[in-house]
């Protein structure tokens, strides 16, 4: 699975974070950060990751991935990123909330 940002201001392709996993590690919950710098992804698994996204157009659709968070043991169902864009909050299927510090 990959997900798609669009820009709708300028309707194109901002980026693409490709291979999200198989049916049972797969997206469930997305968010990015205001300029498209980041995106943080949940997944079916619990895992919540932290990727950065390409600023220019030389590496355009190669992100990275910062970090994978292993703290959940079900669905991840909400995330939310602070102002900060180094603050997360995610909430699972597990009943648990993590607030992750980048």
């Amino acid at each position: 699975m990959d997900l798609h940002f669009f820009s709708l201001s300028q309707l194109e392709l901002r980026s693409r974070v490709a291979g999200l996993g198989k049916k049972e590690n797969s997206l469930s919950a997305a968010i990015f950060s205001r300029h498209y710098k980041y995106t943080v992804t949940g997944m079916l698994n619990g895992e919540v990751r932290v990727w950065r996204l390409p600023t220019s157009p030389l590496y355009h659709h190669k992100e990275i991935l910062l970090h994978t968070f292993s703290y959940h043991t079900r669905e991840v169902e909400h995330i939310i990123m602070g102002k900060d864009y180094r603050t997360i909050i995610s909430s699972a299927i597990d009943l648990y909330v993590c607030f992750l510090s980048l």
